[in-house]
């Protein structure tokens, strides 16, 4: 039931550390990736450097309510580089947002807003959602997986990649190559076959939908 929550990279900035511990421990408990950020300048650093390592945040969840940086603020100073925009936000807050701050909120694309405390189930179900908005408008290489492999090392395994959609080969030939493996691909379940008869394989990666 959570698998598809499992190995997503989440950052929780809260300047509240029993916040960030409860959540923390939560995400944790679904298998999903955290780190923590006490406030606003050290969420931006973490998310440059998670986008620079090759093992970038899916999602962010931001406390509505710190000193210096409201969540609405570093909401849109995530969008305004370049290289963040396409984290998905959550704010996190006990305040309801007018003015200047509920503009910013809008202007950042933030869809998700609940109100503290969360419940278990309400957050699950927003971070799914998330989640499904991040798989719409991308390749269906699953990238956090791809992310994981790529900060591993496989020296000289040998990988055959079955996958019919152009794009997902190269991010995924590039991110194994990059891992230290030897990459062979096949566009299809047949040249997979013929291959398998021409070449020992360590190991086998199948895309689950091809024609």
């Amino acid at each position: 039931m959570l698998n598809d929550l499992r190995g997503v990279r989440v950052l929780v900035v809260d300047d509240n550390s029993t916040n960030r511990e409860i959540l923390s421990h939560l995400l944790g408990a679904w298998g999903m990736r955290t780190d923590n950020a006490v406030d606003g300048v050290e969420a931006l650093r973490l998310l440059n450097a998670g986008r620079q390592s090759g093992d970038p945040y899916t999602i962010a969840l931001l406390d509505g309510v710190m000193p210096g940086m409201s969540g609405p603020d570093l909401a849109l100073a995530i969008r305004n580089e370049s290289q963040l925009r396409d984290t998905k936000l959550m704010l996190l807050t006990s305040v309801t947002f007018r003015g200047d701050q509920y503009q910013k909120a809008r202007q950042a694309g933030v869809t998700v807003h609940l109100h503290k405390p969360v419940r278990k189930a309400q957050l699950q179900k927003y971070l799914r959602k998330l989640l499904k908005d991040v798989d719409s408008g991308r390749p269906s290489v699953r990238r956090n997986s791809l992310a994981v492999l790529q900060r591993l090392r496989f020296p000289d395994a040998r990988v055959l990649l079955v996958e019919d959609n152009l794009v997902n080969q190269e991010v995924a030939s590039t991110m194994l190559t990059q891992a230290g493996c030897k990459v062979d691909i096949a566009g299809n379940g047949q040249e997979a076959i013929d291959r398998l008869g021409q070449h020992a394989y360590d190991v086998v990666l199948m895309d689950c939908q091809m024609p």
